[in-house]
């Protein structure tokens, strides 16, 4: 409204503004003019926005602007159109024009001024409406604020006391967990914790309960009670010591349940075993809280109260749920502990009074723990030890070497290997010990090694035992073999006719004898053998063998005995592939598995020997004719002692011990051996051996038996021999093949022989009167003068004795044609031909110089040249050469490699000079040995040493002048 009323202003100033410029032409009027139309469109503009909001008032002022335009139109023109206009005309015009317009304004403005006092009217209407309505709403907000402040007064107060008792129960069990420490007794936890129960949460008898042995009742061990009430110190005293049956109490519920048992009121419960009791005593509440283990309810918590219960009070259960919980933890807790601690007691007793040896190490070889035998060895206490490196304790201190296998042996445990070796240790008498060590380690979850457990057992006695059990055996071995030798070779002898022409009748009787001493030997073998098992002594002289080869010389020599059995034997053999084996062994598992099938097959039957490959194994079978075996014997047969019929196998002739050792050789090999029999069909035994490394075109045949030609020269062999009997057999034999053989009985007088005669073998027994056969292999090992090849013939095992002197050792009794092939080879006897040689040398002036060497010692000496070892192998696979020279630092393959791959092939007994500029080790020379071996330095060999080996090596082979001029 006031936009409008400056509307009419600025319209009556400018009109004035204009009348007095008009009347006096004075210039000040025209300056009050100037600006008075942009004042008045802007007071319309004012008034357009702020009624905006009505459409009304805005069509009303658009009528209104072209008006107050005209009217300052009006104006303007009357100041320039009549400058002298006569005054009166003047007034006449514009009083005329001036009521016109401002007629028309002051008419759109009282409109317009109307409508906003009645739009103002209606807005302070609606302004006191609304004063109004917000008053009411005010006052009712007030109310409600006015509520809710007491309300939430009323639900703070609630959450603090439900808060204070959420922290009370808290303090119940932070207090009951103070109660149940580690370490206090199983009674006075116990007690504590109904204590707790009953002063923190204000119950009047607080009681536990614990199961019998076998569970069917409980017993009121403990009780507890507030001193200020007499009859719940008179109920929890009565209950005390009182069992029940697990079904006549509340408590037996809860345990049942295993979860928490409320009853308001035990006084109405007359099921109850002891509701008379509450009732005389006016307990009325009841809540019974199971004591769990796992799975088990142990005992459980009373509480009683001489008020009823009122509602279920959640968070009061789950209260006592932990706290029963936290008790059953405890007690399961104690039992362990009670039963760790017996257990330790006991294991502490075993630990320290067991008579071996046993301790803790941490992985680095820490002694942390000894048991008191071990002490008492020693005589220490355990703080004298304990801390300290294992190796540097008193066990192991008096011996260097020990030592530091000790420690070699802790890193290997360390790693998570099982280690047991044998140490000998000084008794407090002085005697030593032999122990049986070892050291086993202990892994976490992770498999890490975080202990080792040292344990050793005094086994002196046991070795002694051994010991003499071998010297029994050795001597039963010796006493029965060395007769047996004498008595085979005699009747060996005569069936040969070497004592004459024998009569048809003496014929016989000497068959008979020597079939009958054939029996007793392999008897003896047999004994012998099982000794070897049951000790793991069972070695193997492993080869490349055709099994064709094997199963055709077993059968020639059973074809005899299976004629006289009236049975026929016939083999197939479909695949020629070659095996790794001890040629001998496997003879005598097919020889005992032959005989077997031809002793039990009926009257003018077969017997099938059938060889094939399967897959990576060799099988070979027997198969019989005979009357079978059953199920329940099948099971036993390959133990030893074990006979299907005693009467039938004492009729035909047998121990019980050939399918045990026949098993134990086939499995060294890591093979089968098994039987499938039908009771009335016969049966098939068989074993199966796993197949050569060596492809089939790299095999070359087993070293056989040497054939002995006619054409053979004489050598002079010394018999070294304490038992004339075996003497003459012997010499017999080896004369009628063109031997001179010198005999003598002493080693004594064997040296005094050799070194007044050249000989071109030796033939030695082992136990001999003056000293062991041994010993002087080793003595004539030593000395250049004295290397000479050696057969030993003896009934002693070889064990693991060898010397590259050693040709072959042959058990008594003997094959006479194993000891003519393996005499053959010592003093190297063959047909007639020039020798030959194999340099093995990568250095071509050395193999040069070698070779001149080789050449100088007789027209007509082959000599074959290698640079790198897969050529030495090959060369010697094809040309069998009398003697290999081998340098050890051969490309491709070198020289070591060359040994391993020969000792399984037919070279294995050719004779070896190693020349190599290494100084080698005993171990080293002990796996670079062939037949008879030679090593040399070279940077330690003069010239005539290596050609004089040559001349030696190849005995037999130069010509007598070749040998006196070398």
């Amino acid at each position: 409204m006031r936009a409008l009323d400056k509307v009419v202003a600025v319209l009556s100033d400018a009109q004035n503004a204009a009348y007095g410029f008009l009347l006096t032409r004075n210039q000040r009027y025209l300056h009050d003019f100037e600006g008075t139309e942009a004042r008045a469109l802007s007071a319309l503009d004012q008034s357009s926005e702020l009624t905006s909001d009505n459409p009304l008032q805005q069509s009303r002022l658009k009528q209104l602007r072209p008006v107050v335009r005209s009217k300052f139109a009006s104006l303007e023109r009357i100041l320039k159109a009549h400058p002298s206009v006569d005054p009166r005309l003047v007034n006449l015009l514009t009083e005329s024009y001036d009521r016109e317009d401002m007629e028309r304004v002051r008419t759109v403005i009282a409109q317009l001024k109307s409508e906003e006092e009645r739009l103002l009217a209606d807005r302070l209407q609606t302004l006191t409406s609304a004063r109004e309505a917000l008053t009411s709403r005010l006052m009712l907000c007030g109310f409600l604020a006015l509520t809710g402040f007491i309300i939430s007064s009323l639900i703070v107060r609630y959450l603090l006391k439900r808060q204070e008792y959420e922290q009370q129960l808290q303090q119940v069990v932070f207090a009951v967990s103070q109660a149940l420490v580690s370490g206090r007794e199983r009674s006075e936890a116990i007690e504590e914790t109904l204590a707790v129960i009953g002063r923190e949460l204000s119950w009047d008898v607080v009681q536990f309960w614990s199961k019998d042995d076998d569970g069917s009742k409980l017993t009121c061990e403990f009780s507890w009670s507030g001193a200020h009430n007499v009859n719940a110190t008179s109920f929890g005293a009565k209950l005390r010591g009182l069992s029940f049956e697990k079904s006549s109490v509340i408590a037996g519920q809860a345990c049942e349940k295993m979860s928490v048992v409320s009853v308001k009121d035990i006084t109405v419960v007359t099921e109850s075993a002891i509701s008379s009791v509450a009732s005389s005593h006016n307990i009325h509440g009841i809540i019974a809280i199971p004591i769990n283990d796992a799975d088990n309810c142990i005992g459980v918590i009373e509480l009683f109260r001489t008020a009823p219960l009122r509602d279920f009070d959640l968070m009061l259960m789950r209260c006592l749920s932990s706290v029963g919980a936290q008790l059953g933890q405890f007690l399961s807790r104690t039992e362990i502990a009670k039963r760790l601690s017996a257990s330790e007691r006991k294991f502490k007793a075993i630990f320290d009074h067991t008579f071996e040896f046993i301790g803790l190490l941490t992985p680095d070889g820490t002694l942390i723990e000894a048991n008191q035998t071990a002490l008492s060895f020693i005589d220490k206490k355990r703080e004298d030890v304990i801390g300290l490196p294992f190796w540097d304790t008193p066990w192991w201190s008096h011996s260097a070497l020990q030592q530091e296998q000790l420690k070699l042996a802790i890193q290997a445990a360390s790693a998570g290997d099982l280690v047991r070796f044998e140490s000998e240790h000084p008794a407090p008498d002085g005697m030593m010990l032999a122990v049986d060590f070892s050291l086993k380690p202990i892994k976490n979850d992770d498999g890490d090694v975080i202990l080792l457990i040292p344990e050793g057992r005094d086994i002196s006695e046991k070795k002694e035992a051994e010991k003499r059990v071998s010297e029994f055996y050795s001597t039963v071995s010796h006493e029965l073999r060395t007769p047996l030798t004498s008595i085979r070779g005699a009747f060996g002898l005569l069936e040969g006719g070497k004592a004459g022409d024998l009569s048809e009748k003496a014929k016989r009787l000497v068959s008979m004898g020597r079939a009958e001493s054939d029996r007793l030997v392999r008897l003896i073998n047999d004994i012998l053998d099982i000794r070897k098992i049951e000790a793991g002594k069972l070695d193997l002289k492993l080869e490349i063998l055709c099994p064709s080869d094997l199963i055709e010389s077993t059968l020639d020599n059973l074809r005899t005995f299976a004629s006289e059995a009236h049975v026929s034997l016939r083999c197939e053999i479909i695949d020629g592939t070659k095996v790794l084996g001890d040629r001998d062994r496997l003879v005598q598992v097919l020889t005992n598995l032959v005989s077997n099938a031809v002793k039990f097959s009926p009257s003018d039957s077969e017997v099938l020997i059938r060889a094939n490959r399967k897959e990576n194994v060799y099988r070979i079978e027997v198969l019989d004719h005979g009357a079978g075996i059953g199920e329940e014997d099948l099971k036993r047969l390959f133990q030893m002692f074990q006979q299907i019929d005693s009467s039938d196998s004492r009729q035909k002739g047998g121990t019980g011990l050939g399918l045990a050792i026949s098993r134990a050789i086939v499995e060294q090999h890591l093979g089968r051996i098994g039987v499938d029999s039908q009771v009335g069909k016969g049966s098939t035994f068989w074993f199966e051996l796993p197949l050569s490394a060596v492809s089939p075109t790299d095999m070359q045949p087993a070293k056989g038996d040497v054939s002995i030609s006619s054409g053979v020269k004489h050598g002079t062999v010394l018999l070294v021999e304490d038992d004339a009997n075996i003497a003459d057999v012997i010499s017999m034999n080896l004369s009628n093949h063109g031997f001179d053989i010198q005999h003598v009985d002493s080693l004594g007088a064997a040296e005094k022989s050799l070194s007044g005669k050249a000989f071109d073998g030796v033939i030695l027994d082992i136990n001999l009167p003056d000293g062991k056969g041994t010993d002087f292999i080793d003595k004539l090992h030593t000395s250049s003068s004295t290397h000479i090849p050696i057969v030993v013939v003896s009934a002693q095992e070889q064990n693991k004795f060898s010397s590259p002197l050693l040709i072959d050792w042959i058990s008594k009794p003997f094959e006479e044609k194993r000891l003519l092939s393996a005499v053959e080879v010592a003093v190297r006897k063959r047909p007639a031909g020039p020798a030959r040689v194999l340099v093995a040398e990568d250095d071509d002036a050395t193999r040069e110089i070698i070779k001149q060497h080789v050449l100088s010692l007789g027209a007509g000496i082959q000599c074959f040249e290698a640079s790198d070892g897969q050529k030495a192998i090959e060369l010697t696979r094809e040309h069998e050469p009398d003697l290999i020279i081998l340098d050890l630092g051969l490309p491709n393959t070198n020289g070591f490699e060359v040994v391993t791959v020969l000792r399984h092939e037919k070279a294995a007994r050719t004779p070896l000079l190693v020349y190599t500029a290494q100084d080698l080790s005993p171990d080293e020379r002990k796996k670079l040995t062939l037949g008879l071996t030679t090593h040399f330095t070279k940077s330690k060999t003069s010239e005539q040493e290596f050609i004089k080996c040559l001349v030696d090596t190849l005995n037999g082979l130069v010509s007598g002048e070749q040998k006196t001029k070398h």
